[in-house]
């Protein structure tokens, strides 16, 4: 299997994602601290990074070492760390606006992309 590349933000969030999704640490309330990963020489598997000392993490030690393993087949980590937040949702307009992420309803996709009607806009992040 051909890893795909994130840079270690990317990584540790996707990572970070995954534990929380885990039934027993979702039930239990718990927040575990995720490391940054930590770039290595790759292994006899080919993944090049690692993670260790998880904050929080006592008596969920199994789980996180299945989410570890997981992705760990699935990503390496790029050399490349990303210098401002413009592609951290990729498919979307670059516009630089936050309503994008906004739940309101789209009744206007004009606007460099942005899903709020004109009225909704007026604040002035995005282009009339």
């Amino acid at each position: 299997m051909i890893r795909k590349l994130l840079n270690a933000s990317r990584l540790q969030t996707e990572v970070s994602r995954r534990i929380h999704r885990i039934h027993e640490i979702v039930e239990d309330g718990v927040k575990i601290r995720v490391p940054r990963p930590q770039k290595t020489e790759p292994d006899a598997s080919g993944c090049n990074w690692t993670m260790k000392h998880f904050g929080g993490a006592i008596g969920y030690e199994r789980d996180i070492e299945t989410v570890l393993k997981a992705v760990r087949a699935e990503y390496n980590l790029s050399d490349v760390e990303e210098k401002d937040g413009s592609s951290l949702f990729p498919g979307l307009p670059d516009s630089g606006c936050a309503h994008l992420l906004s739940s309101a309803p789209a009744v206007d996709a004009g606007a460099g992309g942005c899903l709020m009607d004109s009225a909704q806009r007026g604040g002035g992040c995005c282009p009339e």
